[in-house]
């Protein structure tokens, strides 16, 4: 649904996690988030396609990809936009594209891959960023897109869709209050006026990389301090979302994510995710 506020999305995922712990419980299993299938690198379709959805999915590029999402887990984190122009929000999607892989690693939770850990912190961002988009831009019916593989715009399919900002590129995360500081940092990134970093399409080879090594790499630490440091200024305004980016900022110093968690866990012979160590 559509909430009017962080703190109203993040209330809505709280109270559906509830319920959804409260279901699982009931029959003696339990959740977890995860941002790729730990067990299959693989989604294969069952029967297999006949030729009018063969053909169907050549149409866009997303639909060439569309079976990466069936192995790679993570939320749609959606900005509205009101009274931005076209130009505007192009150029916030192409921006946010850009700072996808300094930005990432907040999120990683994909440190496993065909049954243990695969040597990096997000399967997910390895196998799909650079195929699938970054960040999209919902432009109205009538204004041309932007024509790139993957996508960077798409048609808005109804009028109050008009000016959405959706980013794709996060992992999924255990817990409601990291979505919610997550939004915060995307909103005062498009408020920023600062950052000159654009791209039409994901930078593919640095998200693999980020992928791997995650903020070990002393240059996609600088860049998440970089865009840190200016969605807080652009931010001084607004008092909430300050505090949650500076929440964030906090996780980033003590170089936190799900994903080194859930590999500590797993070192001392915890279940992660329906695995254990050997």
């Amino acid at each position: 649904r559509i909430h009017p506020s962080v703190e109203a999305a993040v209330a809505a995922l709280r109270a559906d996690q509830q319920r959804l712990d409260t279901a699982a419980a009931a029959r003696g299993l339990g959740v977890t988030a995860i941002g790729f299938n730990p067990v299959h690198s693989e989604y294969v379709v069952e029967p297999a396609f006949n030729a009018w959805e063969r053909q169907h999915r050549r149409v866009t590029p997303e639909e060439r990809t569309a079976h990466l999402h069936m192995v790679t887990y993570g939320p749609d984190l959606n900005l509205s936009w009101a009274g931005s122009t076209p130009d505007a929000l192009v150029d916030a999607a192409r921006k946010l594209t850009a700072l996808s892989p300094y930005l990432v690693p907040l999120s990683f939770s994909s440190p496993f891959r065909d049954g243990g850990p695969w040597g990096g912190l997000s399967a997910r961002t390895a196998l799909r960023t650079g195929a699938r988009p970054a960040a999209l831009a919902f432009l109205a019916d009538g204004v041309p897109q932007v024509s790139a593989e993957p996508s960077l715009t798409q048609r808005a399919r109804l009028p109050p869709e008009v000016g959405r900002l959706e980013f794709k590129a996060f992992d999924s995360c255990p817990d409601a209050a990291l979505y919610g500081e997550l939004l915060s940092l995307l909103t005062g990134l498009v408020l920023d006026t600062t950052l000159p970093q654009r791209r039409t399409t994901p930078d593919t080879a640095l998200h693999r990389h980020a992928a791997r090594v995650g903020y070990g790499d002393p240059a996609l630490r600088a860049g998440a301090e970089q865009a840190l440091d200016a969605a807080a200024a652009a931010l001084a305004d607004r008092p909430a979302d300050s505090a949650r980016v500076e929440s964030l900022r906090a996780r980033f110093d003590r170089d936190e994510s799900p994903a080194r968690a859930m590999l500590a866990r797993y070192d001392a012979g915890d279940t992660v995710a329906g695995l254990r160590r050997p």
